[in-house]
């Protein structure tokens, strides 16, 4: 721990707290705020006093200039150092420490506090941390989420970063560890997510309901639904009633960014929301975690689409063909497997040249044959409330029910693009005629599977397409005088018949479990 040069009193500091006049003012202490201003106060005391805002003290002309001085020559010999964090301790003001965050954050460090009251105290980290700004991936994922609500955001209760299921393992195979004695016996896991804000990001809360600071603020509002987050578990916090992991990487409205790792019987995951004991981890002993930005509350999926979690992210495109690069290559590609196929099954007696082999493959319907590589929640999402009833249960479904297609060689699953003209038009106007007859009492989930069955594209191959790959693959060969030869089935006559291939059915699904009642508790508890 460094020294702690020029410190403000805490009876100053109280001081300025205090309001004027009879009765009681307010009762609070100077905390860095970041935002353009320092906060000092913020409940209303009783009687006549009141509390104020002091502008401006949180910048660094709140500290003498030789106070600065001296905390920067600490920060630059700590940069020259061997040592990856370096703790203050708790007497460090509030003043100093909004001073340290802002310097820290100039020369290329991250910097957090972590506890409450008299035990809180502030750590710089040396390693980079990961950006909290929008990355582009991010900005394109269509907002998944968004679009299953509107732009109505009033109803979401918090946002968080909800971990993926393998980051959630390593953390509790790791907390077993780092605390001493580890999980007790009878206590209930969490290991889930880290709160961002009470409500929409749109519209940054914290838990007492205050409202953020404007640099705040934008920084959460920058996020994006979906959005990948790396956070890194530095810290432990414990008391008699939850246990948590203190994390960097993604800015949130609470004092002490962390996760729940488990809360003693009875009570709930934000008991650790009042640990105010925190340790630091050694820079060995911390790991670190992935997971994605998301929302709860209202009719929104709980848990965030299982293609969130699988590394690549969802990128917009124009609409139709080339919505999917690559699609057409594939769709001729599975047209040649199914005319070899064919030609195998004849045995013989193949088409004598080139016009009547193109006429064959025409006949037999073995070119334009349907793609499913059209994510179904990206079609529900092209659809109106209006054109689709139920939407936003039905994108909720959606998210939760899609499993990936058995091949996925475009990345459809894990990078969804938006769904094609051809298709949504289609769709429109097929279900546009059974909601006036099949469905017009359907429920979500039955319009979701059959949407699952409509998200299908049709590539345009010609038969000249199919007979050029052939050729190119040496399965048929044109002789003098427009003879067709087939020396590529004669060597594979024996060859087993072409799979279905890529895209070749719908995509599978498992209906999703119904949010569990502690879900359900802790959202509402959030």
């Amino acid at each position: 721990a460094g020294p702690e040069p020029g410190r403000r009193s805490d009876a100053e500091a109280d001081e300025d707290a205090k309001g004027k006049g009879k009765g009681r003012g307010r009762d609070e202490r100077e905390e860095e705020y970041e935002g353009e201003e320092a906060y000092v106060g913020e409940r209303k005391g009783k009687g006549k006093g009141k509390g104020k805002i002091v502008k401006g003290k949180g910048k660094s002309e709140g500290l003498p200039e030789h106070v600065q001085a001296e905390y920067r020559a600490q920060l630059e010999a700590f940069a020259a150092s061997s040592e990856q964090q370096l703790r203050l301790p708790p007497s460090t003001s509030g003043f100093a420490r909004k001073f340290i965050h802002e310097l820290a954050e100039q020369m290329g460090m991250t910097s957090q506090s972590f506890g409450k009251g008299g035990s809180r105290y502030l750590c710089v980290f040396k390693a980079s941390e990961p950006s909290d700004a929008p990355d582009k991936a991010a900005d394109a994922v269509g907002a998944t989420e968004q679009a299953a609500g509107g732009d109505e955001d009033d109803d979401v209760t918090y946002s968080s970063v909800i971990l993926s299921e393998e980051s959630q393992k390593r953390l509790r195979d790791h907390c077993a560890t780092v605390f001493q004695g580890g999980i007790p016996d009878g206590w209930t896991q969490h290991c889930e997510h880290m709160t961002i804000c009470i409500g929409p990001l749109s519209k940054p809360r914290t838990e007492d309901n205050r409202s953020v600071a404007q640099a705040l603020h934008a920084q959460i509002g920058g996020f994006a639904k979906g959005q990948p987050k790396k956070l890194k578990a530095v810290s432990t916090g414990r008391d008699s009633n939850a246990m948590a992991v203190g994390v960097l990487g993604c800015a949130s409205c609470n004092k002490n960014p962390h996760i729940t790792v488990a809360t003693a019987p009875g009570k709930r995951p934000n008991a650790s929301n009042i640990i105010r004991n925190w340790e630091m981890l050694a820079p060995e002993a911390q790991i670190e975690l992935e997971g994605v930005v998301w929302q709860r509350g209202g009719s929104r999926s709980f848990r965030p689409p299982a293609w969130c979690f699988t590394g690549a992210r969802p990128a917009v495109a124009p609409s139709g063909d080339s919505a999917l690069p690559g699609l057409r290559a594939l769709a001729v590609g599975a047209a040649v497997e199914r005319c070899q196929a064919l030609l195998r099954a004849m045995r013989g007696g193949w088409p004598a040249n080139e016009e009547s082999l193109k006429k064959h493959l025409v006949q037999h319907g073995k070119l334009h044959k349907a793609l499913f590589a059209v994510n179904p929640a990206k079609l529900a999402e092209a659809l109106t409330d209006a054109e689709l009833p139920k939407r936003s249960e039905v994108v909720n479904w959606l998210e939760a029910a899609l499993r990936p297609p058995k091949e996925d060689p475009l990345g459809v699953f894990g990078s969804p693009m938006e769904a094609p003209c051809d298709c949504v038009n289609r769709v429109r106007r097929d279900l546009t005629r059974l909601l006036g007859g099949p469905f017009a009492t359907a429920g979500a989930p039955q319009l979701a599977m059959w949407l699952i069955s409509q998200a299908a594209i049709r590539p345009d191959v010609s038969a000249d397409d199919v007979f050029a790959k052939l050729v190119e693959d040496g399965v048929v060969s044109i002789g003098d005088g427009g003879k067709a030869t087939y020396p590529g089935l004669e060597k594979a006559q024996a060859a087993a018949a072409a799979g279905p291939g890529a895209y070749s059915v719908p995509w599978s699904w498992k209906r999703p479990d119904p949010v569990s009642q502690g879900d359900a508790e802790e959202a509402e508890e959030e």
